[in-house]
């Protein structure tokens, strides 16, 4: 059985029966699935030492999808930020994602600024590019509180998204 099948078997059949781990089988499954990450983590760096990147960032992405399942509950904010960095970016491995994400939030905002501004759809696509990739500089235009808070999320979210296209690129460029 592959470490994968081993993690998602139940903990009480890979061999600790004892009566002590039958009345908490939350904490044998935690230690289980840290040790699954422990593993992963061991064989990445052993495909990172002798060069091996495309095997290495398999790893890294299992190891990355063990650790969000282990911290995922609603409240858990590194599980969720984990969860939102898998969606966004695949855990940093692909380029692609990110960039299409970039160009949703584009064609979303440039929706919203038509929607609620007097400016054509050109126009809102041009000041929805422009806010997203040079700056948050108020121009001429008279935006209402409601344009402004939109730009300043999607200034936030929008620099972020960056961010990981460009860490996404660097480590296709690494390898």
């Amino acid at each position: 059985m592959d470490l994968w099948g081993l993690y998602m078997t139940d903990p009480l059949k890979i061999g600790e029966t004892s009566k002590k781990y039958k009345n908490d089988k939350s904490d044998l499954h935690n230690k289980v699935i840290q040790d699954v990450e422990r593993i992963f983590n061991d064989i990445r760096r052993y495909y990172e030492k002798f060069g091996a990147s495309p095997a290495a960032g398999d790893f890294y992405v299992k190891e990355m999808d063990i650790r969000r399942r282990r911290l995922k509950s609603f409240w858990s904010l590194k599980g969720n930020i984990l969860s939102l960095y898998s969606n966004f970016s695949h855990y940093g491995e692909d380029p692609r994602r990110t960039f299409v994400w970039l160009i949703i939030l584009m064609l979303v905002s440039a929706l919203f600024v038509y929607s609620y501004s007097n400016l054509s759809m050109y126009d809102s696509l041009l000041f929805s590019a422009y806010s997203l990739l040079l700056s948050f500089k108020m121009d001429e235009h008279k935006l209402s509180t409601l344009i402004s808070f939109w730009r300043l999320f999607e200034l936030v979210l929008g620099t972020s998204l960056i961010t990981l296209f460009l860490l996404a690129i660097r480590r296709r460029f690494k390898r």
